[in-house]
C-alpha cells in the first residue's frame, strides 16, 4: 500500500505542490510526518528536483530496515501486496 511506502521511505517527494494551497501543503506534510517522522520531505513543481536530494543520500540504514514491522511481515509471508 501507499501507506507502507510512506512509512518505510527515507525521502518523500511531493510533486505538483504549486497546485495546492499552502494550508493544504502544511496538512499533507503534517500527515506524512505522523506516518514517518524521520523521512526527508522534498517539495517540487513539475518534477524538478536536484539529483543530490534523492540519490546517494546515505539515509538508508539496513539494521533499522530489518526491524521494521512491514519488513518482518514480508519475510513471514503475512503482508498482502497492494496489487492484490
Amino acid at each position: 500500500m501507499l501507506v507502507d511506502q510512506v512509512e518505510f521511505a527515507n525521502v518523500i517527494v511531493l510533486n505538483k505542490t504549486d497546485l495546492i494551497t499552502p494550508k493544504q501543503l502544511e496538512i499533507l506534510k503534517a500527515s506524512i510526518q505522523k506516518l514517518n517522522p524521520v523521512a526527508r520531505i522534498i517539495t517540487s513543481t513539475m518534477g524538478k528536483i536536484a539529483p543530490h536530494e534523492i540519490l546517494h543520500t546515505g539515509l538508508f540504514n539496513f539494521e533499522e530496515a530489518e526491524t521494521s514491522a512491514g519488513w518482518m511481515q514480508e519475510l513471514e509471508g503475512i503482508h498482502t501486496p497492494e496489487t492484490e
